[in-house]
């Protein structure tokens, strides 16, 4: 199926989320946009229908929720895809997932739905420098060093780790782009230095499930565009 058939066949979707909702639409018209200038229009038309929607998403999950929604607004405000007009609610999806983070027993370490996620959105918002007042921004460093922290507890457990292959690369990855804020350096050299052996062992090529529509042609389009390659460790 091309990918203006896609945006049409979905064009009236109710979901939300980057997996299969609005969100992904809103992220595949605008990298489509590259190639197809007509695809921003439609871009904006998804995008306007998801911050009207915004509030009614009950999810926090990167495939389904607002971890995924906020970091795609992040990634499109940097990426200068769109002018600085979601800030307001990145402050409000910024609090949610800091309770979240703080306040409540996270399990899991994934990206859709654990620590990984929350460090991939926090890690982006701190990189493009738009966090409201000095207080917040504090606020979110200290939840990155939180969730860091355990990650690298668990990390150091190395083969023993509850990590998956995917999530082994997506930590070494992650990890790198967090030691680029100077944040715990110590940690960071640490986690870094432990996730590159990790990853060194596993050499088995991950499968995209054929199921995920969106997360497929964005894990391709970003494949093909040097400046956004390194994405494709979260499309899968």
């Amino acid at each position: 199926m091309g990918y203006n058939k896609i945006l049409v066949k979905y064009e009236d979707s109710t979901s939300l989320g980057l997996k299969n909702g609005r969100c992904g639409l809103v992220l595949l018209a605008f990298l489509l946009s590259k190639r197809d200038e007509g695809c921003k229009e439609k871009a904006f038309i998804h995008l306007n229908y998801l911050l009207e929607h915004v509030y009614e998403s009950s999810s926090l999950s990167f495939n389904e929720g607002l971890i995924g929604i906020g970091w795609t607004l992040e990634f499109l405000t940097q990426n200068q895809y769109i002018p600085k007009l979601c800030d307001s609610l990145l402050h409000e999806i910024d609090d949610i997932i800091y309770k979240w983070v703080n306040f409540h027993q996270l399990d899991s370490f994934s990206l859709n739905n654990g620590h990984i996620g929350a460090l991939l959105y926090f890690c982006y918002r701190l990189k493009g420098d738009r966090i409201s007042t000095p207080y917040k921004e504090l606020a979110l460093k200290e939840s990155t060093v939180r969730i860091l922290g355990k990650l690298y507890v668990e990390a150091k457990k190395q083969n023993d780790a509850r990590f998956s292959e995917t999530e082994w690369r997506q930590l070494h990855i992650l990890t790198g782009l967090f030691k680029k804020l100077n944040i715990q350096n110590h940690i960071t050299s640490d986690l870094l230095h432990i996730t590159q052996i990790m990853v060194k062992k596993r050499t088995n090529t991950i499968q995209l499930p054929k199921d995920t529509i969106f997360i497929n042609i964005i894990n391709s389009l970003i494949g093909a565009d040097k400046k956004h390659k390194i994405l494709k460790n979260y499309f899968m």
